[in-house]
């Protein structure tokens, strides 16, 4: 368990460092954040690494900024929120309104009295509304961050010039 938290803390301190004393141009950093954010926040498991890096490459942005963002689904408390987002924006997209929670709540009593096959109907109905709504979310959230990075490096020139 130390070797993890060990890792979530160097990342941290390795993200400041570059947003406070990297040397690459804000829009070029917030890039890379947005798109780690993206794919990390998509249902591609398994290949968010290497798709990230090799998209990274491609665009000419900052391989390790993209990487460590894209591990935004490997942070254990973030992940019910990462699905429950990318649900709600797939049921909004297909059905027009967001899912209640008490629908939400049936959803998983039904799951867990049902038989096979009908929780493999409620899972396929289910799973369409996160695959769709994931990359919803993905664009939403990777806007989200690429904003608050470029406010961010904004606030530090406006400091700097200040000085």
């Amino acid at each position: 368990m130390k070797i993890i938290s060990d890792f979530f803390i160097k990342s941290y301190i390795y993200i400041l460092n570059v947003i406070t004393e990297g040397k690459d141009d804000a829009n070029k950093t917030a890039k890379a954040f947005a798109l780690g954010i993206f794919i990390g926040t998509t249902p591609l498991w398994g290949f968010q690494t290497i798709l990230t890096g090799l998209l990274s490459h491609y665009l000419k942005l900052n391989k390790a900024i993209s990487i460590l963002a894209s591990n935004i689904s490997i942070f254990p408390p973030v992940v019910p929120f990462l699905f429950f987002g990318s649900y709600q924006s797939g049921y909004f997209i297909v059905n027009g309104e967001f899912d209640t929670v008490d629908n939400i709540l049936l959803l998983f009593a039904k799951v867990s009295e049902a038989s096979l096959s009908e929780t493999i109907n409620v899972l396929g109905n289910s799973f369409m509304y996160y695959f769709v709504g994931s990359f919803v979310f993905a664009a939403i959230l990777s806007f989200t961050v690429w904003s608050c990075v470029r406010i961010i490096f904004f606030l530090k020139a406006k400091k700097e010039a200040s000085l």
